[in-house]
């Protein structure tokens, strides 16, 4: 099933649409750019567990089609040392785009996160400063522990199986294929010229970690 309508907002137009998995909203911002947002689908644990099977179910297919390059997010079930991570996407074909790495407060213990744009080969300090030096609360670091997020590109559906084989990764979110292809098949108008960028959101939050 696919929704869709066409709005203004605050004088940007919009296209929204829904799946029987997730939510889309694309939304044009100046000229050349298109940016596509991918709805809060972890409202309960039915529908990520309905997500979750959507993805396996789109997986198999892709990998019927022989599909290449294709853009993916891994969600890991754990943090993963960055060495460990950096191994995973040379075996699987995977280049990175950017990753997220997870930690906790050395004070607080809260739990924290750091984003990278780049490779995984990219050096990574893991006791990161979360208040100034002249902070009334004192100082405090966030050390981060691992890996739990990868966006990035998979060269072909072998690689996507393998990583939907990991039992290190909670979730392989090929989302985007659908987004795009779906862009395509119902909102062609829109992409003329236009940069497509999409962002799916990741449960790693809601994980134990």
């Amino acid at each position: 099933m696919l929704a869709t309508t066409q709005s203004a907002y605050l004088a940007s137009l919009f296209v929204q649409g829904e799946t029987e998995s997730f939510r889309y909203t694309a939304q044009v911002e100046g000229a050349n750019n298109l940016y596509v947002t991918v709805g809060d689908f972890f409202d309960t644990p039915e529908q990520l567990a309905k997500y979750r099977q959507a993805n396996r179910r789109r997986i198999r297919e892709l990998a019927e089609r022989g599909m290449t390059d294709i853009p993916v997010q891994i969600t890991f079930n754990h943090p993963l040392p960055q060495a460990e991570a950096r191994t995973l996407a040379a075996e699987v074909g995977l280049t990175v785009k950017d990753f997220v790495m997870v930690g906790r407060s050395e004070v607080s213990k809260q739990r924290g996160t750091h984003f990278t744009l780049g490779a995984l080969d990219k050096a990574v300090r893991f006791h990161r400063d979360i208040n100034p030096p002249d902070s009334p609360a004192g100082t405090d670091n966030l050390v981060l522990v691992g890996v739990m997020v990868i966006n990035g590109t998979v060269a072909d559906s072998a690689g996507l199986e393998r990583l939907e084989a990991d039992n290190r990764i909670y979730l392989v979110d090929t989302t985007e294929v659908q987004v795009r292809e779906l862009l395509q098949k119902q909102h062609r108008a829109w992409l003329d010229g236009k940069t497509v960028v999409v962002a799916v959101p990741s449960p790693y939050w809601s994980l134990d970690w």
